[in-house]
């Protein structure tokens, strides 16, 4: 499916649109929002990792619980919102909590990909029972979902980074600033 995401200016403005190859193949500065769901009912917080669907960029990697190019005709809450459903089939509109907006700037030299965002970070507490309860993954987009303890998430991420989607290094340091974690970066 090609869409029209937003590029905007280094204020975060936005200055026109272009689908997401234009995007990633030239680099141009966009908005993005990652969704850390997170499971407390268990005795401690457990993160939902989602291991990305074969046929996507960066196939069969882990990243964020969701995670969404904010369109044209919308803004960051809004593509939070929407990747929610598209991925996971959680259509509920449950609290999403602004954490923060960080700016990203990765390349992929081999294979010319760079991500050049503003990616607004959410937090949305949701216990494994609800999300099993309404899960509905989209094949096609999610191959697999996790619940895992945040201080196993860090420990995977250290010893395997490149199990990873590349700008998850920079959202989950984010979050764990925000949570009073210490940060992973690699």
């Amino acid at each position: 499916m090609t869409y029209s995401v937003t590029v905007v200016d280094e204020s975060d403005k936005p200055v026109s649109s272009a689908t997401s190859s234009q995007i990633y193949s030239k680099g141009l500065l966009h908005r993005f929002a990652s969704i850390f769901v997170i499971d407390v009912n268990s005795g401690g917080y457990r993160l939902l990792l989602q291991k990305r669907g074969i046929g996507k960029s960066h196939g069969g990697l882990f990243s964020e619980s969701v995670s969404a190019h904010v369109r044209a005709d919308e803004d960051y809450l809004q593509a939070a919102s929407r990747r929610l459903g598209e991925e996971i089939g959680i259509y509920s509109q449950p609290c999403l909590k602004e954490i923060c907006k960080i700016h990203v700037n990765v390349c992929e030299p081999e294979t010319e990909w760079r991500k050049n965002a503003f990616v607004t970070v959410y937090e949305c507490f949701l216990s494994e029972k609800e999300v099993m309860t309404q899960l509905n993954m989209n094949s096609s987009e999610v191959l697999n979902i996790y619940f895992l303890p945040i201080d196993k998430v860090i420990k995977f991420f250290s010893a395997s980074p490149g199990f990873f989607v590349p700008c998850f290094r920079y959202t989950l340091d984010a979050y764990l600033e925000y949570a009073g974690y210490k940060t992973c970066a690699v």
